[in-house]
């Protein structure tokens, strides 16, 4: 084949020409994670500027409601105590921010500042009062490669709520409330049987399930009306007699929300001595309890001031029982007193662990046995008795007339009697929870 010419075309160079845009490729690929990182590391940031601003808010405010004394009964979101409160978030928000390199303002109107919020609304059964610390911090990232494919700034834009409520009762303060969501069997619900007037001063009567007047001529007045008497599930009348004309003022309600869970710490009992079983007069120290009993009408028992952890029964069925400054922990066991004792029993009214302040009787989740609060003409009861689990029996006759100025939150409880029965609840006198915060967003 000789003669013949072949021309070939050179393919030199062509692997610069693809090196070259791999390296485009790679190099905007790279650009673009660290532009990404930068995005990701700067949002983080000032999320994190956000919530602990709004939290070092949150914290002035809640100091600033406990330093005035405001509780949830008490707070009213237009008084001088709640503005200084939010005057107090306002400052420790926006140094907390700056603390962190941003300056931000007393208002949301650029989504760059701190606002402050109080609110005391219904929310289907009981007030809920709190004030709300808003934090918005916005800032601009300077990008290597992403403003070639985005027009304007790449932003963030986050925001933080806290909730601050102030220091409040268990069950949002009132006086009455079943825990229990099971109206059977005695396991929940609220119930007044017998024919007793019953007066009801300070706080209002909750189920978070069922509520029943069971008896002839009931009369049931809870003050302040605006207090209320408010159950979840069912309401139930029961007359003794055709012609019952049971009054309930102000009216029953059927609540839309149940009550927030509110859970006391439980006391420290493996710091106290322990004193084994006891029977009979005397005066007892705080400590350890197998059982504590007195029977006889010639009986009188004291009981020192603190904490008394018992792990069986409680009983008094004669004499009397006194005790100032206690706070006694049912671990197990009931706690029973008859109409035939005379009982003082009050819970301590200052700091002084490891007893209660304000707890007279705490009988844990754990145990769901029963507390009978009855005495004889005389006797009185001071002090929240909490017993989530368990059932909570009093009342009282012509001759057995206590005094409550108690708090009573049981599964169930039952006010039953045929003569006057007066409950007084003071938020003073009754267990508190702290002002606490929770975030919110």
């Amino acid at each position: 084949m000789s003669g013949q010419n072949f021309s070939k075309k050179s393919e030199n160079g062509q692997i610069l020409i693809l090196l070259a845009l791999g390296m485009v490729a790679l190099l905007g690929f790279t650009a673009l994670a660290i532009d990404g990182g930068m995005y990701f590391s700067d949002r983080r940031y000032s999320q994190n500027t956000a919530d602990a601003a709004a939290f070092a808010g949150a914290h002035a405010a809640a100091l600033a409601l406990e330093n005035a004394n405001i509780f949830h009964t008490n707070m009213a979101c237009g008084s001088t105590a709640v503005l200084n409160a939010k005057n107090a978030a306002l400052d420790a928000a926006i140094a907390r921010a700056a603390s962190n390199g941003f300056s931000i303002e007393r208002n949301l109107n650029n989504q760059h500042g701190v606002e402050i919020g109080c609110s005391g609304e219904n929310v289907g059964g009981y007030l809920d009062k709190y004030i709300d610390v808003q934090v918005m911090i916005s800032s601009t990232i300077e990008t290597s490669f992403a403003h070639l494919f985005f027009d304007g700034e790449l932003k963030n834009t986050v925001d933080a709520i806290v909730r601050v409520r102030p220091r409040s009762n268990l069950a949002m303060g009132y006086a009455i409330a079943s825990l229990g969501n099971v109206c059977a069997n005695n396991q929940g619900g609220v119930v007044v049987s017998g024919s007793p007037e019953v007066t009801i001063s300070g706080g209002g009567i909750f189920s978070t399930s069922c509520m029943e007047f069971a008896g002839n001529k009931l009369r049931v007045y809870v003050s302040p009306p605006e207090l209320g008497v408010n159950y979840i599930t069912e309401l139930k009348f029961v007359p003794k007699t055709s012609g019952d004309d049971t009054r309930i003022q102000p009216p029953p309600v059927k609540a839309t929300r149940t009550l927030p869970n509110m859970t006391p710490p439980t006391p420290n009992c493996s710091s106290l001595t322990n004193r084994g079983s006891h029977s009979g007069s005397g005066t007892l120290l705080p400590g350890r309890y197998s059982s504590i009993r007195i029977s006889s009408s010639n009986h009188a028992l004291t009981l020192s001031p603190g904490l008394y952890c018992i792990n069986n029964d409680l009983s008094a069925s004669g004499g009397s029982l006194t005790g100032r400054g206690v706070t006694i922990f049912m671990s197990g066991g009931n706690f029973s007193v008859s109409g035939n004792v005379s009982v003082t029993l009050s819970a301590p009214t200052e700091n002084d662990p490891p007893a209660m302040r304000g707890m007279l009787i705490y009988m844990p989740p754990t145990n769901s046995g029963v507390i009978s609060m009855y005495g004889s003409s005389g006797s009185s009861y001071q002090g929240t008795v909490y017993a989530p689990r368990a059932r909570i029996m009093a009342g009282g006759s012509s001759t057995i007339n206590p005094t409550y100025r108690t708090q009573l939150l049981g599964s169930y409880v039952e006010l039953q009697g045929n003569t006057n029965i007066a409950m007084h609840f003071s938020p003073e006198e009754n267990y508190q929870l702290p002002a606490f915060m929770d975030l919110n967003k």
